[in-house]
């Protein structure tokens, strides 16, 4: 499980390089560093193989939006 503080640090570096982040990340306490360059890693992967889901389905910074702020739910798509 990934707790507040890291998951802060995940939305505040998701598009910053990975590897620089390792290197010179000044972390504050209770991140879990290892935690937040994987899932870092992850969406920036994401984001390059599969753009178009990317954009629409997946919001990194909703995911990893404080617990106690709710994103709005999705519309439903229309039938055609």
């Amino acid at each position: 499980m990934i707790n507040e503080e890291t998951r802060a640090f995940i939305a505040a570096h998701a598009s910053d390089d990975v590897r620089r982040l390792a290197l010179n990340a000044k972390v504050a306490e209770g991140v879990d560093l290892r935690a937040a360059l994987v899932q870092i890693e992850g969406a920036q992967r994401l984001k390059y193989k599969a753009p178009r889901f990317a954009a629409t389905a997946w919001n990194f910074r909703s995911v990893y939006r404080s617990s106690s702020v709710r994103a709005r739910p999705r519309q439903p798509t229309r039938q055609i």
